[in-house]
């Protein structure tokens, strides 16, 4: 699954970036592993949430990767697989626009 950088509290990385994070520790909801807490530095965060995006389609939808699983766990496993894939583009989706009306 593609996301965006956390450094979660209790690790190395978080002490690393405490310094530039933009969502306060006591902020449960938005340390989900898809709200951008650590902004990035070269895109701004809309277009961060869309070159996610991008590639989770990239990968996803990549008809190497539909056929493999596919056969792996069955059509019905891989139709609920595709749900939930859709249903992550469908959070960033909304995390871009979010980002753009800021």
């Amino acid at each position: 699954n593609l996301q965006p950088f956390t450094p979660l509290p209790g690790t190395g990385l978080y002490d690393a970036y405490r310094d530039r994070l933009s969502v306060p520790r006591e902020a449960y909801e938005q340390w989900d592993l898809a709200h951008l807490v650590v902004p990035p530095t070269r895109l701004p965060p809309a277009d961060y949430y869309r070159h996610i995006l991008k590639l989770y389609r990239q990968i996803t939808l990549r008809p190497s990767v539909l056929w493999k699983l596919a056969r792996r766990h069955g059509l019905r496993a891989h139709l609920r697989l595709l749900d939930g894939a859709r249903q992550v583009a469908r959070q960033y989706r909304r995390r871009a626009r979010a980002e753009e009306s800021r």
